[in-house]
């Protein structure tokens, strides 16, 4: 009977290593997609600050030129 207690404590302590594994495999795969979406918000933002400063150009540009043939 003791060695089955002990191939019982094995066997649970091996569950819970795997469990453990698999916690933490969960993890990284949540904390990278986490900094995935994270870069593709960085990615979106600097779109939208390039696309921003575009139209600022483009409508200083028209304005320039407005201005130009005024005088």
């Amino acid at each position: 009977m003791a060695s089955l207690t002990a191939a019982q404590m094995l066997a649970s302590a091996g569950q819970t290593e795997a469990l453990t594994q698999s916690a933490t495999a969960i993890n990284n795969m949540t904390t990278a997609q986490s900094i995935q979406a994270s870069i593709a918000n960085a990615n979106l933002n600097f779109q939208v600050s390039i696309v921003t400063a575009y139209v600022q150009l483009m409508h200083n540009l028209g304005q320039l030129l407005a201005a130009s043939t005024r005088s």
